[in-house]
């Protein structure tokens, strides 16, 4: 069983961060679409990513190196057996010597699955193709705005050859000799459950029935190919730190014209100094001299978009105070969103930066400005 934390080269008690900083690097290094990358290998990555980035899975995976679905099933979510163990005392009871077929039992199946291998039931089996994950890096000044980005990547594809159906359409099919056109294949077990049936989906034709007289050379029966696709994400108005966008049908194709999965595309906004993104918030830091403090001066402020802030330093500013342009920042979750806004804020911190050498003449002037504030504030 493939240890996680290993995979992803972590200690059990790494952060969110640790971990999260773990995928990114593993995942630029094993990209399929990256000079010697490894698919198999990006793959065993992002599976261990989906689960410990989750709080949830993560925690049924540390207390039994799996993460149960609700059904019992290894699966990716639910609650499964971590809500207590399975009472088993007088589950056999009554079973001894009897012979059951299990055909369409819903969740119950994958558990006899787990110990008679491969899936039960009398239905066909589904072949549809896989979800693509992908990982989407964004400036911060792209997502201050909207998001159009075009995508390309490797994935399976229709088999242009056959049209996707895996065969040679001209050439037919006949009923298939190795379920003699049930569509189905009939194993026995023993077990101390009792003796089952177990019906599975022919694997020639495919729970069909029907097996095809001459396979695609092209895609040697499978319906699709290694190939490229290519889509353009879009968002209504802007993106936020880890969004994950839906593109429903742009994942792999199914087997045999079965239906296609979906593209999910992780975001993550890249800052550059001097900004840095807290949640929806922007901030970055700002200097500003006792000069600039004396005189009351007007600062200008670029933002990430190429724009410019300003903060009007009047009497009596308190420069350890941020100064913050409200609705300003990144976008918000839609979950998020409350009665806080729709956007995060941009926040400046200002640094009093100070003369690192005073001369003679600086030192008498700065002396004399210092006795003539005490004066006035003598006055006041």
């Amino acid at each position: 069983m493939k240890d996680y934390y290993e995979l992803l080269g972590i200690p059990r008690n790494a952060s969110n961060d640790d971990i999260k900083k773990a995928f990114r690097r593993l995942a630029h290094q094993y990209h399929p679409d990256k000079q010697g990358g490894d698919e198999k290998k990006f793959k065993e990555i992002n599976e261990a990513y989906q689960v410990l980035s989750d709080p949830k899975k993560r925690i049924q995976y540390d207390r039994f190196g799996h993460v149960f679905s609700a059904g019992g099933g290894p699966a990716y979510g639910g609650e499964g057996f971590a809500g207590g163990p399975f009472d088993w005392s007088s589950f056999g009871q009554g079973f001894e010597n009897v012979n059951v077929e299990f055909g369409d039992l819903g969740d119950f199946e994958d558990l006899f699955s787990s110990f008679f291998g491969g899936r039960a039931g009398t239905t066909r089996r589904s072949q549809k193709g896989s979800d693509v994950q992908l990982m989407l890096e964004v400036p911060l000044a792209q997502a201050l705005g909207s998001l159009a980005e075009h995508i390309a990547y490797s994935t399976l594809v229709s088999c242009a050859v056959c049209g996707g159906v895996g065969y040679d359409v001209h050439a037919g099919t006949e009923t298939c000799s190795t379920c003699s056109g049930t569509g189905k294949i009939k194993h026995q077990h023993r077990s101390f459950f009792g003796s089952f049936t177990q019906v599975k989906e022919c694997e020639k034709c495919f729970g069909t029935g029907k097996a095809p007289k001459k396979i695609c050379s092209s895609c040697r029966g499978e319906g699709r190919v290694r190939g490229e696709r290519d889509v353009t994400v879009k968002t209504g108005e802007g993106v936020y730190e880890g969004q994950v966008i839906r593109v429903a049908g742009a994942g792999e194709t199914g087997v045999r014209k079965n239906p296609t999965g979906d593209l999910y595309v992780r975001v993550t906004v890249v800052t550059r100094p001097p900004f840095r993104i807290s949640g929806s918030d922007i901030i970055t830091e700002h200097n500003v001299t006792l000069s600039d403090l004396l005189l009351e001066q007007t600062l200008s402020v670029p933002t990430p978009d190429n724009k410019t802030v300003h903060i009007k330093l009047s009497p009596g500013f308190d420069v350890t105070q941020p100064v913050v342009f409200r609705q300003e920042g990144l976008w918000r979750a839609m979950q998020t969103l409350g009665h806080t806004g729709r956007r995060g804020d941009f926040v400046v911190v200002l640094k009093l930066k100070t003369p690192q050498v005073m001369g003679q003449k600086a030192k008498k002037l700065s002396k004399e400005l210092g006795d003539e504030l005490e004066k006035e504030e003598g006055r006041e």
